[in-house]
């Protein structure tokens, strides 16, 4: 085997392995960054439902407080009546 036929039995196989090893390395990025656009994409549209859930929350909360208030606005008068009932019933 001359000098010469043995730097090709080296240097075909190893020069094979660094052309995968580079074209895998591109095919993986490309690949990584469709997946992280996809991933971006998938994320707005979650925190657009978030946001929707959001203000369906402030809707509910608002009208928690108006019940709320109509509650204590009444409640004065609910307390007179209930005393009123009772104590009537007492004597």
């Amino acid at each position: 085997m001359s000098n010469t036929q043995f730097y090709f039995a080296i240097g075909v196989p190893f020069f094979t392995v660094l052309l995968v090893w580079i074209g895998s390395t591109i095919a993986n990025r490309s690949a990584i960054s469709d997946l992280r656009s996809e991933m971006r994409t998938g994320f707005e549209a979650v925190n657009r439902r978030l946001d929707g859930m959001e203000s369906r929350f402030d809707r509910l909360e608002a009208r928690f407080d108006r019940v709320d208030t109509e509650i204590r606005k009444d409640h004065e008068h609910r307390i007179t009546m209930l005393e009123e009932r009772v104590f009537t019933r007492l004597a």
